[in-house]
């Protein structure tokens, strides 16, 4: 017969007041306390309902057995005092004294530990008894100081240092770290010629290796953050990360790429984060490794937000979430490798860029660029062209493309609002009518059978269903009838394979740029424009100079053969580029300007970021023969 969990001798002893009195008195009797008592409290036993209950979606596997008690302290020397004590199981025999052991090293920074006994920690509760399934996840409105978190993970490589990464160099097919993290880089490559990349990766990878390994947090969410009358603790320290089906990562580059993402760290707080890490740890080296281990938490955490089905909006608002995260950090890297880029200013020329499949790509599973994109983009700015790009993205995710790149504005939401980078203000270009009618379709869109819409939309609707790990469209007929059925006249939808945008009908990305030109009061003299779709057609039709990559739709090819439009030999990225030196080689005869510059650092050759922004260009041809060099990324 199969034992229950509440059956197990373990669950049995620790819901039972008669075992865990005694030991209780035996730990805060060592503290001089006379009489030790527990004391019934509904808000403990709230709590504890809510250890009985089925963990959430997603979490099953680091769900632990767990309980609360009220204990009341007295000694005649001094008042009565009450104290919330947290018990936690944590293995058997001596696979438990890891979180004895991590609980006392760590004191002052983690709740107090007050001994370990039948494999149950027991430490005193961090903060209020709060009302849900975590200790201590009271308030997390309030921010927690990057500089603490950092002094955190430094104590971590102090105080809990291992030997060695025993997966670095591993080719066991046991999952771990380095494998995803070669996994997610081979994608650039191909599902097929990916696997034949493997090897070198790894190799290349093997320059990640951490100098300071230790046993890792592994979970930095911000409700495990507790702040206290005296400190900032942290929650929940001994158990993640470490095990099977998980990704046994020593290096503490890992944790400082969760908190980033976790708390939402600004690029300020976050050089906070890594400053006070360093000069604790002495590890200074950790900025060159961040960037690996913010793509495999991620990417990681994109793939566990729609893990389990059906999905709830919870998950949704992580993945979206995950997935902003890396196409951000990504960019931000990329930035990095233009040189001497100018700030965002207003120019007299400017050039309306199509992001995805045009400055983008999304091999690695997020929009990214390449080495052509990012060489192309270097070239417009050192011209003096003010690059705007012209998206189908939300209004937030062009303030931080214009922010990372210095771009001085955007047109986003497939041309619904206008965003002028320089003044940092926004101009819709919605009417009331339209507006009103979005606003409602936001509330009936929900009656769609899993059915999400994107958070950061706020001027149009980002609507779609999850596939495996992957967003597809809704069904074109039920999206049709909804608008029909309640009313919303005003609105069209665009699909694509991955979503639908809802979008006031008069609502085009050639009208948007107009507007622009407007807003600019007359300063603009010419404008260029590149794009690869219908809904780029357009745009490409009010531009002085219209360019498409050869990957490009039937309508922008019909106006190509009505000459107002020049398709390049290449797709993509390459098209791009190509397009841009062919704009700047008739531009150069007009205003004298000679050479071109690119001003982007695509080196060293071996690092893994700079091969996948240059794998991406290749062609099929390309990377078949790049796939048979085993030597080189």
């Amino acid at each position: 017969a199969t034992l229950e969990p509440s059956e197990l001798f373990k669950a049995r002893w620790l819901m039972s007041d008669t075992t865990a009195a005694p030991l209780l008195r035996e730990y805060y009797g060592r503290g001089g306390w006379e009489d030790v008592r527990l004391e019934v409290c509904p808000e403990a036993d709230a709590v504890n309902a809510e250890f009985q209950r089925q963990p959430e979606k997603g979490r099953e596997r680091h769900a632990r057995l767990k309980r609360v008690f009220r204990v009341q302290l007295e000694d005649s020397r001094a008042a009565p005092i009450v104290k919330y004590v947290a018990a936690k199981s944590v293995g058997w025999g001596w696979l438990s004294y890891h979180a004895y052991l991590a609980g006392t090293r760590l004191a002052g920074l983690v709740p107090r530990v007050l001994g370990l006994r039948n494999g149950l920690l027991w430490t005193e509760w961090a903060g209020p008894i709060p009302s849900r399934d975590e200790p201590g996840s009271g308030d997390v409105t309030t921010a927690i100081d990057p500089g603490t978190v950092g002094r955190y993970v430094a104590r971590r490589v102090a105080r809990l240092r291992l030997a060695e990464d025993p997966f670095a160099g591993n080719t066991a097919p046991d999952p771990n770290g380095w494998a995803v993290l070669t996994q997610i880089l081979r994608r650039v490559y191909g599902v097929r010629l990916g696997r034949l990349k493997s090897p070198v990766l790894r190799r290349s990878l093997g320059r990640y290796v951490s100098p300071v390994p230790a046993l890792v947090d592994g979970r930095m969410h911000r409700h495990e953050w507790i702040i206290t009358d005296g400190a900032i603790l942290k929650t929940d320290f001994e158990h993640h990360n470490f095990g099977s089906g998980e990704l046994n990562i020593v290096d503490p580059a890992y944790d400082l790429a969760a908190a980033a993402f976790e708390l939402q760290l600004s690029e300020e707080a976050e050089a906070a984060l890594l400053s006070a890490y360093a000069e604790e740890s002495g590890d200074r080296a950790v900025g060159a490794r961040l960037l690996l281990y913010k793509l495999l938490y991620g990417v990681v955490t994109m793939r566990e937000a729609v893990s389990q089905r059906p999905v709830d909006a919870r998950q949704n608002d992580r993945y979206q979430t995950a997935r902003r995260f890396l196409v951000h950090e990504m960019h931000r890297h990329c930035a990095t490798r233009i040189l001497e880029a100018p700030g965002a200013a207003w120019s007299r020329r400017l050039f309306a860029l199509d992001l995805d499949g045009v400055f983008d790509c999304d091999v690695l599973g997020f929009p990214h660029t390449s080495a052509s994109g990012l060489t192309a983009l270097a070239l417009l700015q050192g011209h003096r062209y003010s690059v705007i790009p012209c998206t189908a993205r939300s209004i937030a995710d062009v303030r931080s493309f214009c922010r990372t790149y210095g771009l001085p504005g955007g047109l986003a939401e497939d041309g619904s609002v206008f965003y002028d980078a320089v003044e940092d203000r926004e101009w819709s270009l919605l009417d009331e009518v339209a507006t009103a009618q979005l606003a409602r379709c936001r509330e009936v869109i929900r009656q769609l059978p899993e059915v999400f819409t994107d958070p950061a939309y706020r001027y149009a609707i980002r609507a779609y269903r999850y596939q495996g790990h992957e967003t597809i469209a809704p069904d074109r007929g039920g999206l049709g009838a909804l608008l029909a059925r309640d009313g919303l006249d005003r609105l069209t939808f665009r699909m694509t394979l991955g979503e639908a945008l809802i979008v006031p009908r008069a609502v085009s990305k050639g009208r948007a740029l107009l507007a622009a030109k407007r807003r600019l009061e007359g300063a603009v003299e010419s404008v260029a424009a590149i794009g690869d779709s219908e809904r780029d057609v357009s745009m490409l039709e009010v531009a002085d100079f219209a360019y498409a990559p050869a990957n490009c739709s039937t309508g922008i090819r019909e106006l190509a053969r009505q000459g107002r439009c020049r398709i390049m030999a290449l797709p993509r990225q390459l098209g791009l580029l190509a397009a841009v030196r062919d704009l700047l080689g008739r531009s150069a005869a007009g205003d004298g300007a000679t050479g071109l510059p690119t001003r982007v650092c695509l080196e060293p050759y071996d690092d893994p970021v700079v091969g996948v922004l240059r794998a991406a260009d290749r062609t099929r041809l390309r990377a078949l023969l790049a796939a048979c060099d085993w030597r080189r990324l």
